[in-house]
């Protein structure tokens, strides 16, 4: 045991969540001889995990002044825990803002990038970071060359990993039975699919107001949302305002997300900005075509890794799914009067899988293929690489 190599992950909990999975799935599939332990911020989480876990054993608090206090204490308890354990190195995968991030812990110390609105919205804390680090770990190329090229004095710091997706338990779990209202509410019907928290950043509001023009063309189109948020109220009353009451169905969260993705004939992601989407990833794994907006960043490295050119108008249909062109960020994003060329795109783009089987069984079959990209053993040899 004292010659192996000690890792701490740090992460916010253990509760369902992207950046939760990718430190789990990295642990999981470590070499023996690395010694992982997770380190979770608030609570232990919902996410099953075999392996160690230590806790702070300190809640948010409620309140400026005690959330200030409470990141205090959790640094220092941070800092007692990483001495006696003896890490070699210390990963952390924790929102820019916490202060955690920037101190020292006398061991290698990793951070994390891993949305690119974010990215740009923080550049100069995510600098900060990085100066005050070993290495900083991006999960998507564009990221990294975003990073580089706006501090290329921090370009030896920067790496990119992609993140791991565990293949084979997501295919067994496509095997499992929907729930009866879903059944319900597809049967006979051409199935659209979307999956993520109701937020600003997934631009749902544009995926309804694109949905609005597929219904009017294809009576027999049906929209699932799988998710929920702070946005749900809005979401809801915006379905009512285009009259889609009876051809939308909120699913709400749902842990066991693939046996839904895989009985669904298309998959949408209509986000403003993303890091690296593992849910696109995983509706490939799915077998479920997928149609993306071309944000920043992840869908077109994920889509079309030999051309992830930007897409100015329209859509195009790329090796392994369908892009189409962004949508704004506006006043007009929740108006269910205003409609815009992208709302059109994503329309037609949706449409050209739903009414040809031959395109979705192909693109179904190539976005398997890609899913493989994506399995442990050659992602975790870079991470290996990185930790020591």
């Amino acid at each position: 045991m004292g010659n192996k190599f000690k890792l701490g992950i740090l992460v916010n909990s253990l509760n369902f969540g992207g950046n939760e999975r990718s430190a789990i799935n990295i642990a999981k599939y470590l070499p023996e001889n690395i010694e992982v332990s997770i380190i979770v911020q608030e609570n232990i989480g919902s996410i099953p995990f075999d392996g160690r876990v230590i806790s702070l054993n300190l809640s948010c608090r409620e309140g400026y002044a005690a959330k200030a206090v409470n990141s205090i204490r959790r640094l220092h308890r941070l800092k007692k825990i990483v001495r006696k354990e003896k890490f070699d190195c210390l990963f952390i995968i924790l929102p820019v803002s916490n202060i955690i991030n920037y101190a020292k812990y006398g061991c290698k110390k990793i951070v994390s990038c891993r949305e690119y609105g974010d990215l740009v919205v923080h550049s100069k804390f995510y600098r900060q970071m990085a100066a005050s680090s070993d290495c900083i770990v991006f999960n998507s190329l564009q990221q990294q060359l975003y990073f580089r090229k706006k501090y290329p004095a921090l370009k030896s710091k920067c790496k990119t990993v992609y993140n791991i997706l565990d293949i084979d338990n997501i295919v067994s779990m496509t095997k499992e039975q929907p729930e009866q209202k879903f059944l319900d509410f597809t049967k006979d019907k051409k199935t659209i699919i979307s999956v993520g928290r109701f937020a600003e950043q997934k631009a749902f509001c544009h995926l309804l107001k694109s949905f609005k023009l597929i219904s009017m063309k294809d009576e027999n189109a049906r929209l699932v949302m799988l998710g929920d948020g702070e946005l749900r109220d809005k979401i809801e009353n915006l379905i009512h305002q285009l009259k889609l009451d009876d051809k939308v169905l909120l699913m709400g969260f749902q842990k066991e997300l693939y046996k839904y993705v895989a009985n669904s004939d298309v998959f949408v992601l209509p986000s403003y900005s993303e890091g690296f989407p593992n849910v696109l990833i995983e509706a490939l794994a799915c077998g479920t075509p997928a149609v993306a907006v071309n944000c920043p960043s992840g869908p077109a490295e994920i889509l079309s890794p030999d051309n992830p050119h930007k897409i100015k108008h329209g859509f195009r249909i790329s090796e392994y799914g369908i892009r189409s062109m962004e949508f704004t960020r506006d006043e007009n994003a929740w108006n269910y009067r205003s409609f815009d060329e992208a709302h059109k795109s994503f329309a037609n783009a949706v449409l050209t899988l739903l009414q040809n089987e031959n395109l979705r069984n192909e693109l179904g079959r190539k976005g398997r293929q890609r899913a493989e990209s994506f399995r442990a053993e050659p992602i975790i040899r870079e991470w290996e690489k990185i930790f020591r």
